[in-house]
């Protein structure tokens, strides 16, 4: 139990470590409270930039998003439990995340990856220069997610690129909470713990240095 919790205490030092969590999300149940029924939300659609009809300037934006492939970076958030979709392994009975949901025969991780080895196919044949863009991949111990991760780079040969332009960093799991603030516990010193949200990304990059690798690589943008 203390080893799982130093590393949510760590993440969460900011706000005060393990405490401040507990605190923080006590504060959200006390305010959500609070607040009266009935209250009427308003939606409004996001602005957006209209790439469904081809047009002048449709073409100039992709051939310039292209042109910026080698200062480009990618980032994956795997960390998800993905417990609605109940993925469940058919010979072991065992769950699975979401990067091993199968499609067109397929995972969705490896899908992932022949999107972007399409672009960078098409950035050589229009440049004639081949790039290998950066891959940074956040996981986390929820259903064996890493391991999974891992083990399809492992059996792919790592999809023909450099073992070196894959980066994995690790999300820790956080305490759920019931609807008073307190943790769910599956036993004795067990609580239940779930990624706390791909939110998560931007922290857990800063802080295992993933920023700091692809600026070394003279990457300026990041797709997640």
């Amino acid at each position: 139990l203390l080893t799982k919790m130093m590393a949510v205490d760590s993440f969460y030092r900011e706000l005060g470590g393990i405490v401040g969590y507990q605190t923080k999300i006590l504060g959200f149940l006390k305010k959500r409270g609070s607040q009266q029924h009935g209250d009427i939300a308003a939606f409004h659609a996001p602005d957006f930039i209209d790439i469904s009809e081809e047009t002048d300037e449709v073409r100039e934006a992709i051939y310039l998003g292209l042109q910026s492939l080698p200062e480009i970076a990618e980032m994956y958030p795997l960390a998800g439990a993905a417990d609605r979709l109940h993925l469940v392994d058919e010979k072991t009975g065992g769950e699975l995340p979401a990067a091993k949901l199968g499609y067109s025969g397929r995972t969705l991780f490896e899908g992932l990856i022949r999107d972007l080895q399409a672009r960078e196919f098409l950035y050589y044949k229009i440049f004639g220069v081949a790039v290998e863009v950066p891959i940074a991949i956040m996981t986390s111990e929820e259903k064996e997610n890493h391991h999974h991760v891992l083990e399809i780079c492992q059996m792919s040969g790592w999809f023909g690129r450099r073992k070196e332009s894959f980066r994995f960093f690790m999300q820790p799991l956080v305490p759920a909470v019931d609807k008073q603030g307190n943790w769910y516990l599956l036993g004795p010193l067990l609580p239940l713990l779930k990624p706390g949200g791909h939110g998560a990304l931007w922290k857990l990059a800063r802080d295992v240095g993933i920023f700091r690798w692809l600026k070394n690589l003279s990457c300026k943008k990041t797709l997640i």
